[in-house]
């Protein structure tokens, strides 16, 4: 569905695509979650991750590669924070 008034899609429809995106993906980086949310980069993504599923300190620096899970639980977090329903 598109808004009649700019032909985007609604933000109900945003949300299910992004969600369909990555409903099976496995070692996802949060930058490729911030480009899918419209977002400039990857540092709001990986701020959310530190606070949500902490890594061991050695693993500082190093590249975030998200499960399934952790990647489908902060696309809803930002998508609720849009205020995307669906």
């Amino acid at each position: 569905m598109t808004d009649s008034n700019t032909n985007e899609p609604t933000a109900d429809t945003f949300a299910d695509d992004v969600r369909a995106k990555f409903a099976t993906a496995e070692n996802v980086r949060p930058e490729a979650i911030a480009a899918a949310l419209q977002m400039p980069n990857g540092k709001a993504i990986r701020g959310f991750l530190r606070m949500t599923f902490t890594r061991p300190v050695e693993m500082k620096g190093s590249t975030w590669l998200l499960t399934n899970e952790q990647a489908n639980a902060t696309i809803e977090h930002f998508l609720a924070r849009r205020g995307a329903r669906g």
